[in-house]
């Protein structure tokens, strides 16, 4: 996937994006048999972060994280 490649230099990039785009690229960054990004809930503003750290390997650091909201305030796709 093109946005998850290590990058030469130390660097940050954030992509904004829909659920069913981040549910595809961990699926994709996890080298997950494609269906699977239609199985993973996503609530509305939650936050994932993977880190590339070569051209083949990348790690899932959070997935759908919420912590910022409280429980009544929680809504998914």
């Amino acid at each position: 996937v093109r946005f998850l490649r290590a990058p030469r230099v130390s660097s940050t990039v954030i992509l904004v994006a829909h659920g069913n785009l981040i549910r595809y690229l961990v699926a994709s960054a996890l080298d997950l048999p494609w269906e699977m990004w239609m199985r993973m809930e996503h609530h509305h503003a939650g936050i994932t972060e993977l880190r590339a750290y070569s051209s083949t390997w990348c790690a899932l650091i959070h997935f759908n994280e919420t912590g910022h909201f409280s429980p009544e305030l929680l809504s998914s796709q």
